[in-house]
């Protein structure tokens, strides 16, 4: 039998089912309804609904089918008018059956909803449904003797520690799935001091320091907005400008403006008072509520998310289970939740929502339980852990992006259970893509995906305001980034001023060869200067200068007695004015000389 497509809405008085199932007739439809159960068959497609609340035949029921698209419409009243039925849109806890479980061997028969647990030592007595809350900041480790043997069955692994001996058939594989050499041999206290080793011994000081001092390439990364936050600052909007107009129109009824806001909140997921009275200026709001701890301090704020077709097609191949978790699993369980959430985060800022090749190994290797098989029993361990292997492993390692990642996923959990199946969902559809990551769907993500729909949602409220709360410094992640962050700065301090040095030598030599430059070209145009007068024999008008452009042009080496003679050439100028006359007196004395010589005429 096949599993039509449907879709589940309600109002005060009725449940609408939509039920996709196209080339059927409806003379062989049928459809039985049974305080909280709602089934149709119609050849080849069956449906079965658990409903969280009662329905009645009371004649107000009816069904309308469209032959033209195959769509059956359902309406069923409620039995009890104005009751809100939750998690309509948790296809996989409505299609499980009464009863049905999920255990190891034997199987187990839910026999009443309302027992306990009780520890090893009898002091705790719990009840998923009844009033607890969880200390998530205080470490929980139950009395182990490390040197004492777990079970007969090896050391436990996978969702809530239920599985045991997978990977002694997976040799082969072993390499690409987990980093753990020997998980079934390998005790859970062990496995945290190997993969802290792990880490310690991949961190590159390097590569941390050449994405902190050139991180261009992560700026786009850190600018990215995820869809998550995305709704968040949608609904503050929304819930603004509906309170906005409201009170523009009931200003004169108060009793009308406070209840048409309770219903307002109601509608939006119940939107804090302090919300609700703020001005709705656009600015305001996106200076108030850009940053991420701005949103999840509003904890009763669960944005609706829209599961996609796919999505819910996901949904419905999912197994039909019931877990049966005492305290403390269910505490581990949380715990290891966030670290998967982390992962997936990163990767979703890394490529921007675009899955690619990589991405599976990224989620793999960033989350300490899918490598490494960990359990947690502290949140600020998880946290911690997540940090170091974001500054280990992947391409970008950048305190900064790692930042950012921690406050997606504390936007995620702030959003409630439907955000978190939806990136669980992602996480499995991922990893089943991909050889052999799929084995950890099998491990650990479609429990999860199956858990996380049933779970009482006040463990994942006090999870949400637990993570808020949550700070990490760079001294606690144990990689030393504090003190190789002063050294790198103080060598780039160093080369800095060695490079001021170089800079100011390299000018000097410059001032010295401009200068150079202008002496050589003062001397040289003197020189022409003197050789442009016709009446003067250059080789007795200003014989220095004469010497010093030969200097110039055979040695130039010479260049402090070229200077000298630039110098002496400036006397020779200044007291050109003063021996004028006996210049004269030269050339006309030469002149004569000339004449009275016979010979002077055949010489030139």
């Amino acid at each position: 039998m096949l599993t039509p497509a449907f879709d589940l809405f309600q109002d005060d008085q009725f449940i609408t089912v939509v039920i996709t199932a196209p080339f059927t007739r409806l003379s062989k439809t049928e459809i039985f309804i049974e305080d909280n159960e709602f089934r149709f068959y119609s050849q080849p497609y069956f449906l079965r609904l658990t409903l969280p609340g009662n329905l009645i035949e009371d004649g107000r029921e009816s069904a309308v089918f469209d032959t033209e698209q195959g769509l059956y419409t359902v309406k069923i009243p409620k039995q009890n008018p104005g009751e809100h039925f939750e998690g309509l849109d948790l296809l996989t806890k409505l299609l499980a059956s009464k009863g049905q479980v999920s255990a190891k061997s034997p199987m187990i028969e839910v026999v009443d909803s309302e027992s306990s647990y009780v520890n090893t030592l009898g002091e705790l007595s719990y009840d998923e449904g009844a009033e607890f809350d969880f200390d998530w900041q205080v470490e929980q480790v139950p009395h182990c003797d490390p040197g004492a043997t777990i079970s007969l069955d090896g050391p436990k692994y996978g969702f809530a520690n239920r599985r045991s001996n997978v990977f002694t058939r997976l040799q082969a594989e072993l390499c690409d799935i987990v980093d753990l050499q020997n998980p079934d041999t390998t005790p859970a206290h062990q496995r945290r001091q190997l993969r802290m080793e792990d880490e310690s011994r991949n961190f590159s000081d390097d590569h941390y320091l050449a994405d902190l001092f050139e991180d261009e390439d992560i700026g786009h990364i850190l600018q990215y907005t995820p869809p998550w936050k995305k709704q968040c600052i949608d609904m503050v909007s929304i819930s603004k400008s509906c309170t906005q107009i409201v009170g523009a129109h009931c200003t004169k009824c108060p009793d009308k403006l406070t209840a048409a806001t309770e219903n307002i909140s109601q509608a939006l997921g119940q939107i804090p008072n302090e919300t609700q009275t703020a001005s709705c200026d656009s600015g305001d709001l996106q200076t108030k509520y850009a940053d991420a701890e701005a949103i999840n301090t509003c904890s009763t704020l669960k944005p609706h998310v829209i599961f996609t077709a796919e999505e819910k097609e996901q949904m419905k191949r999912l197994p039909r289970k019931e877990y049966l978790l005492d305290g403390r699993e269910i505490f581990s369980t949380c715990l290891g939740l966030v670290d998967i959430i982390f992962a997936y985060a990163y990767n979703h800022r890394y490529t921007h929502g675009e899955n690619n090749t990589e991405s599976a190994w990224t989620i793999r290797k960033l989350s300490s339980m899918l490598s490494w098989l960990e359990t947690y029993s502290c949140l600020q361990d998880v946290i911690t852990s997540c940090f170091r292997r974001s500054l280990a492993f992947p391409l970008y390692r950048h305190w900064e992006l790692t930042c950012r990642v921690f406050k997606d996923t504390q936007q995620i959990f702030s959003s409630g259970r439907n955000q978190i199946l939806k990136c669980l969902l992602a996480i499995h559809h991922i990893l089943s893509h991909s050889n052999p990551h799929y084995i950890l769907n099998d491990l650990y993500i479609t429990d999860y995906c199956v858990w996380i729909q049933s779970v009482n949602q006040k463990h994942l409220d006090s999870l949400a305001v637990a993570l808020a709360e949550i700070k990490v410094n760079k001294c606690d992640v144990g990689l030393d980034l504090v003190e190789l962050e002063q050294a790198a700065l103080l060598v780039q301090n160093e080369e800095n001023e060695d490079g001021a040095k170089s800079i100011s030598s390299r000018l000097e030599n410059v001032i010295l060869s401009s200068k150079k430059i202008h002496d050589d070209t003062l001397v040289s145009e003197l020189s022409r200067m003197n050789l442009s007068n016709g009446d003067v024999r250059p080789d007795k008008v200003m014989p220095n200068e004469s010497t010093c452009a030969k200097d110039i042009t055979t040695h130039p080496e010479k260049h402090n007695e070229i200077r000298e003679c630039g110098n002496e050439n400036d006397d020779n100028t200044n007291s050109q004015s003063s021996s004028d006359s006996d210049s004269d007196y030269t050339t006309d004395s030469s002149s004569s000389s000339e004449k009275d010589d016979p010979d002077s005429n055949v010489v030139e």
